[in-house]
């Protein structure tokens, strides 16, 4: 039975973190950087009462997994919304690989230790670093001040935040009920779970992908190529 007391934290805890993100995104935007002590104060409050009603609606036993859980997701939602919202382009890629760790933060919460490294080393470590240099190499793109505003963002805005409520309270009232017919893995390891689906259950869509990342690096080795 839900207490009066789980109500009002539940209510303190999203009113919080919608504050919090709010001043967090307007931090952002040229047209309140005079305000940006201000709004910092504001998303701190916010955050700390996000955390307030988070711990307290939290068995004892797993508040550092929540505390975890939701660290990962300042991350990942902060570093989304940062990477759409500054002006700098070289930011914005800093943004985005923040917003990677946090994902990779959530695969180490779901022991998926394996994914959370390929996601650090292909992502961060690969790509991230591939898109850094090419920014850093191309002329008269570091310092440009990119306009990232459009005439439908409130609109977008808004929706955004319809569905983010829809979904909180969805996921708060949800319960779910573990599958009697769930069979335990006999490989103990993630990594050898994955490996060994890669190279028996799975080894046809395997191969069909890596003939196609072959295809489109000799298609874009193709286009690059002088006559």
């Amino acid at each position: 039975m839900v207490t009066p007391a789980q109500v009002f934290f539940s209510y303190l805890l999203l009113v919080g973190l919608i504050v919090g993100i709010a001043a967090l995104v307007m931090m952002t935007l040229a047209r309140f950087w005079p305000r940006r002590p201000l709004l910092g104060l504001i998303a701190l409050l916010g955050f700390g009462a996000f955390l307030w009603g988070t711990l307290a609606l939290t068995e004892p036993g797993f508040r550092l997994f929540v505390f975890y859980f939701w660290l990962f997701t300042a991350a990942v939602v902060g570093g989304a919304i940062g990477c759409v919202t500054v002006r700098n382009v070289f930011h914005s890629a800093l943004l985005l690989i923040l917003s990677l760790v946090g994902v990779a933060g959530y695969f180490i919460l779901v022991n998926a230790e394996f994914l959370a490294m390929v996601q650090v080393i292909i992502y961060i470590g690969g790509i991230m670093v591939l898109f850094l240099f090419g920014i850093m190499v191309s002329q008269n793109i570091i310092g440009t001040q990119l306009k990232q505003n459009t005439p439908h963002s409130p609109w977008a805005a808004a929706a955004a935040g319809v569905l983010f409520i829809v979904m909180f309270f969805v996921g708060l009232f949800m319960t779910l009920t573990p599958s009697v017919n769930a069979v335990r893995d006999p490989l103990g390891s993630n990594t050898a779970s994955v490996g060994w689906s890669l190279m028996a259950t799975y080894v046809l869509p395997f191969e069909v992908a890596s003939v196609l990342l072959l295809m489109a690096m000799l298609g874009a080795i193709i286009l690059v190529r002088k006559d």
